[in-house]
């Protein structure tokens, strides 16, 4: 489903969402700068890692980033903003390359494990570590709320210009 140029008000914070797919999203903050959000929602009650194909990412770089949300049973969904770049400098303890060879090539991917002993490494891009590095002008806790709001999903939104 393609938006548009909308505008979105959460919590006083503005932003321009350029366009917006079943995985991901393109916003553009209040300064003019784009950028690409992959979401990948990971369920803790069932698994513990989560796969993402390289293709889907397409060329990790500065203005591409993850949007990991860990959902678990009877608690508030947890929203982590990792830099696309970070996985393509993998530790091998939270964050893997898994690298195919020709002819499998295409079915390369990065994967991010959650656990235990992992969460420290993990904690070090919750929202609230990383979002000023997206240069949203005003940035605190309360964007917790756009990734993990149903308004993103279906917006009250309009048309717009900044």
């Amino acid at each position: 489903m393609q938006w548009g140029s909308y505008l979105i008000d959460i919590l006083g914070i503005k932003f321009k969402i350029l366009s917006q797919s079943e995985s991901d999203l393109t916003i553009q903050s209040q300064k003019g700068n784009d950028y690409r959000i992959f979401i990948q929602e990971i369920n803790l009650n069932k698994e513990r890692s989560v796969k993402i194909q390289k293709e889907d990412l397409r060329e990790p770089n500065s203005n591409l980033w993850v949007c990991l949300v860990l959902i678990m049973e009877g608690v508030e969904p947890t929203p982590y903003l990792i830099p696309s770049l970070q996985l393509t400098d993998p530790d091998n303890f939270v964050f893997i390359y898994n690298k195919l060879n020709a002819p499998f090539e295409h079915l390369s991917n990065y994967e991010i494990k959650v656990f235990k002993n992992g969460m420290q490494r993990l904690n070090e891009f919750t929202i609230e570590s990383r979002i000023e590095q997206l240069d949203i002008q005003n940035s605190n806790k309360q964007l917790i709320s756009l990734f993990c709001s149903d308004e993103l999903r279906f917006p009250n939104s309009q048309d717009c210009s900044y």
